[in-house]
């Protein structure tokens, strides 16, 4: 058995992350994640992965001996295969294949994944070339003679994978086991150590930040221990006891946490104690926003409960209230919006329709738009418009959004509009143009959100492969690839939409997501 490079009482290892770069970059980047939040929650057990990751940074020496010398300093190897088997060395074998033959050389612990191949890829990430197919071939079959291998299907799985058998390994390590107490042994999943020990200990306070972090709900979600999220919010804010509470006491800290568990609850009893809770607080915290948030919170749950949609009405009005009162012309916007949002809902499509323009007219007058406002206004007009049937108008409208979001620039929102604009063009069989949408939007997500549904390009094909069969949509794949956003603008091209910011005057927002 191998020993930690570290001879010292608290174990360091080191994690070699072995595959091709260009098709694999999310999947290398959600492994680095995976391994920097193990590292948050065994610090304080002494122990620590350092993740070995050669995609970036100089080095003298020639890549592949430099390599192969840092998988020879490794204690452990996480390979990961795709549809590339990657560049040759004069051995006619891909450094990845190599590097796995040095780890098995020098007996590191190794963890294999594989991409589902069912999964839809962009083309330049699939091997086309026989002789590189066949070597690819041989490198799996060379790794299934010799390991169990798991399979995932999008970054963010992969990163589950490696969380778990990472975790899983450290705590069957005999040095470990003498350093840490029993207990541990039962934690697999990111953050929860942290949590656990800080309610154990009564640091209340230090438990609510920790669950603030989104990858610790994410991690939660992963294993399915979403009721478990909610629980601990539930304890922390003592919704279950008919005693005053004793943990979380200042006013800001339990408005924000209440007004969380409203947020992930549903519309359950427990929630609407939350938003009581909540609500009983609005003299103390006293600012229009927080009024603002109690009634959008309270019109959700409302418009949830179907057929109580009058009921909505009244608490609206007090949302638009507590907007004009901020004299803020962006909340102002917000409150109209929230109401296009409750006509949308109630299937009232042409007057939600009417208050997106209310927004959009109210925005556009002011001096110094608020482009993030304008764009989301736009968003919501066309799926409006989707829903109305005007076919006329749906392209122009998620073209608008989609030139301010490109303005801002902000790549959510582009992929907002971008979804819009491949959703009507492929309703109309206009596929060519529809998937050149979906190559950009995935290529934005990757980008902004390895992890995102929408970083998948196969999950967003999914339904055109069903309809249209796999041979077509691979065919359109091909033909649009390198010239996407060109075709997508080609689409838009009879709406004239090139100077429509610079028309408006638009700003781009210091706030953007500039890259």
């Amino acid at each position: 058995m191998r020993k930690p490079r570290n001879s010292m009482a608290h174990p360091v290892y080191r994690v070699f992350i072995s595959s091709t770069f260009l098709d694999l970059a999310p999947e290398r980047r959600l492994v680095l994640q995976a391994i920097q939040d193990l590292n948050a929650s065994l610090a304080t057990l002494g122990i620590a992965l350092i993740p070995i990751d050669l995609q970036r940074g100089a080095a003298p020496g020639p890549p592949l001996n430099v390599c192969l010398a840092e998988v020879g300093r490794s204690d452990i190897i996480l390979t990961i295969v795709a549809r590339c088997y990657g560049s040759t060395s004069t051995t006619g074998l891909s450094m990845t294949e190599m590097e796995f033959d040095e780890a098995t050389k020098r007996g590191l612990h190794r963890f294999v994944y594989y991409k589902n191949d069912a999964v839809i890829v962009l083309p330049e990430h699939i091997d086309t070339e026989p002789d590189m197919i066949q070597k690819l071939l041989q490198f799996r079959k060379k790794i299934d003679s010799q390991l169990k291998r798991d399979i995932f299907m999008n970054p963010d799985e992969l990163r589950g994978h490696v969380i778990r058998d990472l975790m899983k390994w450290i705590l069957t390590r005999p040095d470990v086991a003498k350093s840490i107490p029993a207990s541990v042994a039962g934690v697999v999943f990111t953050g929860s150590s942290t949590i656990l020990e800080a309610l154990a200990s009564g640091r209340w306070n230090d438990a609510a930040n920790a669950l603030y972090s989104r990858q610790f709900r994410l991690d939660m979600k992963r294993f399915g221990l979403e009721d478990l999220y909610l629980a601990l919010l539930r304890d922390l804010l003592e919704l279950g006891s008919l005693a005053p509470p004793t943990r979380i006491l200042e006013a800001s800290q339990r408005s924000k946490m209440l007004l969380t568990y409203v947020e992930a609850g549903g519309n359950t009893l427990s929630t609407q104690v939350a938003l009581e809770q909540a609500a009983s607080l609005e003299g103390t915290i006293n600012h229009p926003h927080y009024s603002f948030e109690l009634a959008r919170h309270r019109a959700q749950m409302i418009i949830a409960d179907s057929g109580r949609y009058e009921l909505a009405i009244p608490v609206l009005k007090r949302l638009l209230r507590c907007g004009k009162q901020t004299n803020d012309p962006h909340l102002i916007a917000q409150s109209k919006a929230s109401v296009a949002h409750y006509y949308s809902c109630k299937g009232d499509h042409r007057r939600a329709l009417k208050w997106c323009w209310k927004t959009i007219r109210n925005l556009i007058r002011v001096r110094d738009t608020c482009v993030f406002c304008l764009c989301n206004a736009f968003l919501a007009a066309g799926n409006e418009h989707i829903a109305c049937g005007d076919c006329d108008l749906i392209n122009d409208r998620f073209g608008k959004a989609l030139m301010i979001a490109l303005m801002i620039p902000n790549r959510s929102r582009q992929v907002q509009a971008l979804h819009g604009l491949a959703q009507h063009l492929c309703w109309h069989d206009d596929l060519r143009h529809g998937i050149a949408a979906y190559v950009w939007l995935s290529r934005l997500s990757r980008e902004m959100d390895p992890s995102s549904e929408d970083a998948d390009l196969g999950n967003i094909l999914g339904e055109l492969v069903v309809k249209h069969g796999s041979d077509t949509v691979q065919n359109h794949l091909k033909d649009v690839q390198g010239q996407a956003e060109k075709l997508v603008m080609e689409a838009l091209a009879p709406y004239h939409l090139e100077n429509f910011t610079t028309k408006l005057e638009l700003k781009p927002s210091k706030a953007g997501d500039h890259w």
